[in-house]
């Protein structure tokens, strides 16, 4: 009988903090976007989270805001709004690129643009500053590149180089920030692992 009543306390401990868990979760996030509900305005709300993931993938630092609140920040600040919500649509398109690139019969084993990709849209096969991507997939893995948001012009993927050694540092599943300014997206192939 005792074994019996200590599961059920125990069960009930981890239920009581199950739930305090999931309601501080939903303060928190009711807290930074309060400004938002107030004013009824959603399509800011939207933006902002586009904004934030952008913003945490593409630097891949995830920053407290404290009690000022995400909506305030980029309240405050329209081009860091501009800018990370750019990565984000980046980030969107180097995933269809990359998803297309890997399921392709023919595989892009050398550089190529995500212009000759049939299966992407067109409105798919830019980073959010106009250029085209340059694509390598193979076995392990699917390589994105993308000029960055400083470039004033696409890359020429025929002559682009990327040594393995610096594919092999990166994160994977981020758009990683190369010293020229480049972004690279970097996923293994379903036959490989994270």
């Amino acid at each position: 009988m005792n074994k019996l009543r200590g599961i059920a306390i125990g069960a009930l401990l981890v239920a009581f903090c199950g739930i305090a868990i999931w309601c501080f979760i939903g303060w928190s996030i009711n807290r930074a976007f309060q400004s938002a509900r107030e004013e009824g305005d959603f399509k800011k709300i939207s933006d902002v989270v586009q904004a934030s993931v952008g913003s945490a993938l593409a630097t891949g630092e995830v920053k407290s805001v404290g009690s000022e609140g995400v909506l305030n920040i980029y309240r405050r600040d329209t081009q860091r709004l501009k800018r990370d919500r750019a990565y984000f649509a980046t980030l969107t398109a180097a995933l269809n690129v990359a998803h297309s690139a890997s399921l392709s019969k023919n595989k892009a084993e050398k550089w190529q643009s995500s212009g000759q990709l049939g299966s992407v849209l067109p409105s798919e096969r830019t980073d959010a500053w106009g250029h085209q991507f340059c694509v390598e997939s193979n076995r392990q893995q699917t390589v994105v590149v993308s000029a960055g948001p400083k470039a004033l012009s696409g890359l020429d993927c025929n002559s682009l180089s990327i040594e393995s050694i610096e594919l092999m540092n990166l994160p994977k599943g981020r758009l990683n920030q190369h010293p020229s300014g480049a972004l690279i997206l970097l996923l293994p192939n379903s036959s490989s692992s994270l």
